[in-house]
C-alpha cells in the first residue's frame, strides 16, 4: 500500500516538476529577449528605459546575475547625469527632458523607478492674478455695552 501511495505521489509530482522547468526556461528566454532589447535601448540614448528592462529580465531571470549587473551599471550612469543636472529644475529649464528630470528625482530624493513613474512631480503652485478693480472698506467702529 505505501509502494502504491509513493508511486502516486511521484506521478502527480513529475508533470508538476515538468511543467515548471518548462515555465523557467520560456521565461529565461523571454529574459534575454528583454535584455536584447535594453541593449539596444540604451544604444540608442535612452538609459532610463534601458534601466527598466534590465530590471524586468532581473526579475524574469533572478539566477543570472548579468542582468542585474548591468541594471546597476545603468543605474550609476543615471546617478551620475542627474547629479550634474540636480542643481537645474525642470519648472524653471523648460530644456530638461522628462527622462532627464526622472533621473534626478531617484537621486535628489531618494525614490525608487517605480516611486518616480506612478507620482507626479511637484507642479508650481498656482499664482493669483489681483483684481485691478477698486472697492472701498468702511470700518465702523462703535462701542461695546460691556464696556
Amino acid at each position: 500500500m505505501k509502494c502504491v501511495n509513493l508511486l502516486l505521489v511521484l506521478g502527480l509530482a513529475v508533470p508538476a516538476w515538468a511543467q515548471d522547468a518548462r515555465a523557467q526556461t520560456e521565461r529565461n528566454s523571454e529574459a534575454q529577449n528583454v535584455y536584447r532589447l535594453a541593449q539596444r535601448t540604451e544604444a540608442a540614448g535612452d538609459s532610463l528605459s534601458a534601466f527598466f528592462l534590465y530590471g524586468r529580465a532581473a526579475k524574469l531571470d533572478p539566477s543570472n546575475a548579468i542582468y542585474a549587473m548591468q541594471q546597476q551599471a545603468v543605474q550609476g550612469r543615471l546617478q551620475q547625469g542627474a547629479l550634474a543636472t540636480s542643481v537645474s529644475d525642470p519648472l524653471i529649464d523648460p530644456s530638461i527632458t522628462p527622462e532627464d528630470d526622472m533621473a534626478r528625482r531617484i537621486v535628489v530624493e531618494q525614490l525608487t523607478p517605480s516611486e518616480v513613474i506612478e507620482s507626479d512631480p511637484a507642479r508650481a503652485p498656482q499664482r493669483l492674478k489681483p483684481s485691478t478693480e477698486r472697492k472701498s472698506l468702511a470700518i465702523s467702529v462703535f462701542a461695546s455695552p460691556c464696556l
